[in-house]
């Protein structure tokens, strides 16, 4: 089965994150990326030296693994590009792509400090530990789940300041 046009053209514009792209054609590429990314995993799993890991562990991969590193970088750049002019199509700014990296770095040290101000400074850090890490977590699927949302926002109808709308240009 050969690749669609929409697809290509897409995949085309890797490096180009100025104008702006259809909901329909983003979410063609990120399932075919993410369908991707799924084969590499499976295939990484079922290739690798057994080991004595159980239950969920066996399946993370090292982020050493070349073949995941590779497949993740060149996954990575055509789906980013094309989620900041999706945005954009939706008259959104891209900043908002960074809201996971936000959580990231502002929820941890909030919820330590907060455990421990609750618990007094002999608290149990593994506790800690697991408050700071599920919050995290959690924020951060809240997060990503938004971003998700406002990839799925109907086009701006006409021209915005990204570009024309794609429904309406010609080829």
């Amino acid at each position: 089965m050969a690749p669609s046009p929409a697809f290509l053209k897409e995949l085309s514009r890797t490096f180009e994150i100025h104008g702006r792209t259809s909901c329909q054609d983003y979410w063609r590429l990120a399932v075919t990326v993410l369908a991707f990314l799924l084969a590499i995993y499976v295939s990484v799993i079922g290739l690798a030296p057994p080991t004595k890991k159980t239950g969920l562990s066996m399946f993370f991969i090292p982020l050493d693994e070349p073949a995941w590193l590779f497949a993740f970088g060149v996954c990575a750049i055509p789906l980013a590009s094309a989620s900041i002019r999706r945005l954009h199509d939706a008259g959104r700014s891209a900043l908002i792509l960074f809201l996971p990296v936000l959580v990231v770095g502002l929820v941890p040290p909030v919820v330590s400090e907060l455990f421990f101000a609750m618990n007094g400074p002999t608290a149990n850090s593994f506790a800690a530990f697991g408050a700071v890490l599920f919050t995290t977590l959690y924020a951060v699927a809240l997060a990503l789940a938004f971003i998700a949302y406002k990839l799925s926002q109907p086009s701006q109808p006409g021209p915005n300041k990204y570009g024309p709308n794609p429904h309406e240009v010609t080829p």
